[in-house]
């Protein structure tokens, strides 16, 4: 194994250390959840509503 790379032992499931992932379950099921997207610019669009709603009551 090459000396610039080290392992780091996380539990199978950690999100403190994963903010995104927190935020994209929030995403999905405040906006995403049982719809079908025609397009890329509708998903956008629901993409942009959920970061909105979020930023506006805070921490998911």
């Amino acid at each position: 194994m090459p000396e610039n790379i080290a392992f780091i032992e996380q539990p199978p499931y950690s999100p403190e250390p994963n903010l995104v992932e927190q935020i994209w379950v929030e995403i999905r099921e405040q906006c995403l959840d049982n719809q079908l997207l025609e397009t890329l610019e509708d998903l956008k669009e629901q993409l942009a509503h959920g970061l909105k709603a979020i930023s506006e009551y805070g921490d998911p």
